[in-house]
């Protein structure tokens, strides 16, 4: 009987374990973590790879600039969403691809923004200058 609540608990473990490691937040912020000091000096110097491993990168110009990495997408083949990071060197939050459409704040650090027909998608901030979105289409 205990082999057995043990190997459930361990069952348990693991599956929590991995949707904590396949949340788009999660792997977003550990990103972040990992890499934004570097990228931030390579966005200054304008020399930064277009990939950074499986990791889409960028460079949406504007009044307010940015430099958008896609982590992933969502949906099925084709895609119908996508999330990942933006660095905002003026540390103003926006919205997709650098879009032309209103943010609207909708809590402390989160805004949402819509766009043609079903278009639209959150960022929320991670920490001064990065910020976290989801586009849906």
């Amino acid at each position: 009987m205990k082999k057995k609540i043990t190997a459930v608990l361990l069952i348990c473990v693991c599956l929590a374990g991995a949707v904590w490691c396949f949340n788009p937040k999660v792997r977003t912020n550990v990103f972040v973590a990992l890499h934004s000091s570097s990228l931030e000096e390579a966005y200054q110097t304008g020399i930064y790879p277009a990939r950074i491993g499986d990791k889409y990168m960028n460079d949406w110009p504007g009044e307010h600039p940015m430099a958008e990495f896609t982590l992933s997408t969502f949906g099925l083949v084709p895609s119908t969403g996508y999330y990942g990071c933006y660095y905002s060197p003026d540390d103003v939050p926006r919205p997709f691809q650098n879009a032309p459409v209103p943010l609207v704040q909708t809590d402390d650090g989160r805004w949402e923004w819509a766009g043609e027909g079903d278009n639209h998608g959150t960022t929320s901030k991670i920490k001064d200058c990065w910020y976290y979105f989801e586009a849906h289409f």
